[in-house]
């Protein structure tokens, strides 16, 4: 026990050890026999080393230093000399009470003086202790940072040793700053150069004992006290490299998220979708994945509230959520469609709306945090992630469907439509009615209509499940894009069914040969109802645009931001008798634009013309008044024109064109413009007739004169 106790002793850090005091302690508990104490001497000794250590530098400092102190002392003796020779006059002339008339100035010479010692004395008493705490700190830092054990034991909570001596690391922050606080106090000091270099290579050391410890801690799946990381946080603020600790905290806890993810078997993925046929394993999956995730920023939001305050848990929790996801968006588009079978849109709506749900959950997480909290994402530092960039990150995986939603829609129906293609194959009918039949019977067998039947009924089931798809495949055009893409959507139906058309048209020729006709012979109701296919498909596509029509942006919005309970308000779909409305203004365009066109293709226009042309605009105006259309005003306006004579119709072109504002007036001036001109056209050849005349007179006029 005895020896246990001198042992400590020796290993005190104290300053003020005392070794020969030691060796008598020892002695006199050994009764004087030295030979007891041979245990102790190589401690003795390593403390020996550890002072002559700490004499030689404290020495090497002194010699540094002490030829600027040397200096300053003696400037200082100088200015002190001729000051006690002036308080020594003073002093005896208060005394002999013979003061001068010029005392006054004096003393306020004195006082200036005096003053400049004390500022001076001052100065050199604090550039003492600031270069005595430089030493002390360079001393303390260095063997903190050197020391492995004493990290450990700061980073691990480990205080077991703490009631023997105090440990330096915790300090080592506070130890930094009066450093650079001495630092700035003796910069105008000799040896200014080698302080800096030494601040600049401690903080390196700091940050390279710091940093792999700090990785290892956040490693864990559980954090659980966080004051070994706030301990890094000032440690690491203290040499201006906080920002380390953020970016690791960002960077490595979603490491079990990660593992979660890719954790996920593809195989087993593809098995159990090929026994249930739905494909809906990936995208239950992706429901429970998201609620991880969810889990995951609730459980660090409490972890960065504790380590970085409340201010910038918000800008942390978004990249933190950056880093979650962004590394997933290429295995995820991977997983979005796997290999094997074609492109499902199906399959990728299901997965768009567990990503729908999860953006929805997340915006509602970050607006409650606003809320307990008190800042908003407008609010905090100036890394924070804006809210666009909460989606776009979520959202990330489906650009590619977005960007190219033509060309993979067109692909998955092309193919959807093709495998509803009938085939038509009477060889086995001809086979069945052609055994014992005469030579007379043989047009019979060949025209049976069986076969004709059968493939018609196939084609009428065809076009039903057509329809169907078409339909199915606006739908989801609406729940993936909100509407956005309907014009890649109508583009993709027109090449799927325009492929399904040509498939249908080459059964005509197997048709053909089944009904022994000719190439150019009509093939019936079946041929001509293959040639109004495409018409029909195109009247069908217009109605379901005019259904599914809606705003993009509200519709979007909605989808991503809405409540789940609201039902999406939708247009109701059109009667027959609005859609044939529709078709009547869409033909009364088409007359109009080729009536329009035709005349303007008018080279002269008399009067006697104009009058015709107003009488056949006033009968196109009466058909489309019996057909229940609306009234057009540019054959309103041209009715009215075409009555004015020309100079009334020419003021009528000026007035027209005085409204520049007005994109309808610009139109008629136009047109009535382009007439005009029709009708100055016919009077050119009249005035060029007259003036020829008139030159010809004024010639006979001038030949009769001249001669």
């Amino acid at each position: 026990m005895i020896d246990a106790t001198l042992l400590e002793s020796a290993a005190s850090p104290s300053t003020n050890f005392d070794a020969f005091a030691w060796v008598e302690e020892a002695l006199s508990s050994r009764s004087g026999d030295a030979s007891y104490l041979t245990p102790l001497v190589p401690q003795l000794a390593l403390r020996s080393q550890t002072l002559a250590q700490t004499l030689h530098a404290s020495l090497q400092h002194v010699s540094l230093a002490a030829p600027a102190l040397q200096t300053r002392l003696g400037a200082l003796q100088q200015n002190v000399t001729p000051l006690a020779r002036r308080l020594d006059a003073v002093q005896e002339a208060c005394a002999t009470d013979s003061v001068s008339a010029t005392s006054p100035g004096q003393d306020l010479r004195h006082l200036v003086t005096l003053h400049e010692a004390k500022r001076r004395l001052q100065s050199c008493s604090q550039a003492l202790v600031e270069a005595a705490r430089w030493g002390r700190n360079v001393r303390a830092c260095f063997a903190a940072v050197e020391d492995p054990t004493l990290l450990s034991q700061v980073l691990k909570s480990d205080f077991k040793l703490k009631n023997r001596t105090e440990n330096e690391a915790e300090a080592l922050p506070n130890r930094v700053r009066e450093m650079q606080t001495s630092l700035e106090v003796l910069k105008d000091l000799p040896g200014a150069w080698d302080r800096k270099q030494t601040m600049e290579r401690l903080c390196a050391q700091i940050e390279a004992a710091v940093q792999p410890r700090l990785v290892t801690s956040m490693r864990e799946d559980d954090l659980g006290d966080v004051a070994p990381l706030r301990w890094c946080l000032d440690v690491l603020g203290s040499v201006d490299r906080a920002e380390l600790v953020r970016e690791e905290f960002c960077r490595t806890r979603p490491a079990h998220v990660h593992r979660v993810w890719y954790a996920y078997s593809e195989q087993s993925q593809t098995e159990q979708e090929k026994e249930e046929g739905t494909g809906e394993s990936f995208a239950s999956w992706l429901e429970m994945f998201y609620g991880d995730v969810l889990r995951m920023l609730q459980r660090e939001s409490r972890n960065a509230k504790k380590l970085f305050g409340s201010d910038t848990v918000i800008s942390v929790l978004l990249a933190l959520l950056h880093n979650t996801l962004e590394p997933l968006t290429k295995s995820f588009r991977d997983r979005l469609v796997p290999s094997g079978p074609g492109f499902h849109l199906g399959r990728l709506l299901r997965c768009f709306q567990a990503t729908r749900g999860f953006a929805g959950r997340l915006v509602q997480f970050f607006r409650s945090l606003e809320i307990d909290f008190g800042v908003t994402l407008v609010n905090s530092d100036n890394n924070v992630v804006h809210a666009e960039d909460i989606l776009r990150v979520v959202f990330e995986p489906y650009r590619l469907y977005f960007t190219e939603y033509t060309r993979f829609t067109s692909d998955a129906l092309t193919d959807a439509l093709l495998r509803l293609v009938p085939a038509f194959n009477a060889s086995t009918n001809r086979e069945q009615g052609s055994a014992g039949i005469d030579d007379e019977f043989e047009g019979q067998v060949e025209g049976d209509a069986a076969p004709l039947d059968e493939f018609s009924q196939h084609l009428e089931e065809a076009s039903e499940a057509v329809w169907t798809l078409v339909n199915e495949s606006l739908q989801q055009c609406y729940e993936f894009t909100g509407g956005a893409a309907f014009p890649e959507a109508v583009e993709a139906i027109g090449a799927a069914v325009q492929q399904f058309t040509l498939a249908l048209s080459a059964t005509v020729p197997a048709i053909r040969k089944y009904c022994n006709t000719v190439p150019t012979s009509p093939c019936g109701t079946l041929e001509n109802e293959l040639c109004a296919l495409d018409t029909r498909i195109r009247v069908r596509m217009r109605e379901q645009l005019v259904q599914f029509f809606a705003p993009p942006e509200l519709a979007s919005c909605q989808r991503i931001f809405g409540s789940e309970g609201k039902v999406a308000a939708m247009e109701p779909a059109p009667t027959a008798t609005e859609f044939v409305d529709l078709w009547t203004a869409a033909v009364a365009s088409g007359a109009l634009a080729a009536f329009l066109r035709t005349v303007c293709s008018i080279p002269l226009l008399s009067e006697l013309g104009a009058q015709q042309l107003s009488a056949d605009l006033g009968y196109f105006y009466n058909v489309l008044s019996a057909v229940g259309g609306e009234g057009n005003f540019i054959v309103d306006d041209l009715r009215c024109a075409l009555d004015m004579d020309l100079p009334a119709h020419m003021q009528h072109v000026e007035e027209l064109r005085a409204e520049c504002d007005n994109p309808e007036k610009q139109a008629l001036a136009k047109i009535n413009d382009c007439v005009t001109s029709m009708r100055q056209r016919t009077l050119e050849p009249s005035r060029r007739l007259s003036a020829a005349s008139s030159g010809h007179g004024s010639a006979n006029l001038a030949t009769s004169q001249f001669y």
